[in-house]
């Protein structure tokens, strides 16, 4: 694959471009399971591509370890800015912190395979398996959401500390930009969406504080991949210090916005939000603030679907959720 362009990462061709890609692993991979002289890469994709700014690659590749041959896949992750040092951080510090490839309770971080400093790029071992979020869907939805709730607990655990912090008030700054947008997009609904961004702020400012500890800052069922009996966590880029309750109130959330995506109402997986609910707060996070982060990126939904094109049909869904919860939160306080 040649001939791609962005001026911010002028080395994705090279990058793309199977021969190259070869030999610059060969040169960067680390890990001696892989055996980095005999590694030949057949194939290549771009898997995202954020222009100007960032993207993700596969390579899939032939290796050979003790006699054995075998095929796996390598997930390279490019920023034109730099390359993502802090990131390489984390999941270096939570492996070694009991999130290894063989921890006790079948909870992982995927393995890194090195760096390419030229490209801007690390690179993992690409994790095969199912997204907790298509289980959430299922059958087994309220099994599998007391575990999502469990590898919170073991990240929030984790002691391993985030390089920046992130507060209440930081995550109303991204809302009210956020639900602006939303406005912007949806003139028709401008004055329901400018209400709800006003009463958020409220009641974000009533919000008990929490504890703080290193918090995913994006988990929701994407996250979680399912690799027989082992669930890994992926895209710890957001990685940083805040209140476990708003990693648990995003999951919520975003199994809300799944429910009306996917059963066209909000309240078809309520039986998993409830055992995720009540699992986190017998762990230790407080219920209060998970149900007012829940409603704060509930609300972000509604930015999200006016940009994604197939999924604008959702946002009156999604703002009469919010408007819900809001009026049941006024009743419940007078």
């Amino acid at each position: 694959m040649t001939g791609f362009a962005d001026p911010a990462m002028p080395w994705l061709d090279d990058a793309l471009n199977l021969e190259r890609a070869q030999a610059m692993l060969r040169s960067s991979v680390t890990l001696p399971t892989l055996d980095p002289p005999s590694l030949k890469v057949r194939g290549v994709r771009l898997v995202r591509h954020h222009l100007g700014r960032r993207c993700l690659i596969e390579y899939c590749v032939d290796v050979q370890h003790r006699g054995l041959q075998r095929q796996i896949c390598l997930l390279g992750k490019v920023r034109a800015k730099g390359l993502n040092r802090e990131t390489i951080r984390v999941m270096t510090a939570l492996r070694d912190a009991g999130f290894g490839s063989h921890s006790a309770d079948g909870i992982s971080v995927p393995e890194l395979a090195g760096v390419i400093s030229d490209w801007r790029m690390w690179l993992a071992v690409k994790v095969e398996g199912t997204p907790v979020s298509e289980y959430l869907a299922g059958a087994e939805r309220t099994w599998f959401a007391e575990r999502a709730a469990d590898v919170a607990q073991k990240i929030h655990l984790s002691g391993v500390a985030g390089a920046t912090r992130h507060t209440i008030e930081n995550e109303i700054t991204i809302l009210d930009a956020a639900l602006s947008k939303a406005a912007d997009a949806r003139p028709d609904l401008d004055p329901r969406i400018r209400d709800v961004a006003a009463a958020c702020g409220e009641m974000a400012g009533s919000a008990p504080t929490g504890r703080f500890a290193g918090i995913h800052r994006d988990f929701y069922g994407d996250q979680i991949v399912v690799a027989g009996d082992r669930l890994y966590i992926l895209d710890l880029d957001q990685f940083c210090e805040g209140d476990p309750a708003l990693d648990i109130g995003n999951f919520l959330a975003h199994m809300t916005e799944q429910s009306i995506r996917l059963r066209g109402e909000p309240f078809a997986f309520d039986d998993a939000r409830t055992s995720l609910l009540e699992r986190a707060v017998r762990n230790g996070v407080g219920r209060t603030t998970i149900l007012i982060y829940d409603l704060l990126t509930l609300a972000r939904h509604l930015w999200i679907s006016t940009r994604i094109p197939d999924r604008g049909h959702m946002t009156p869904a999604i703002l009469a959720e919010c408007e819900r919860r809001l009026e049941r939160s006024l009743v419940e306080t007078r």
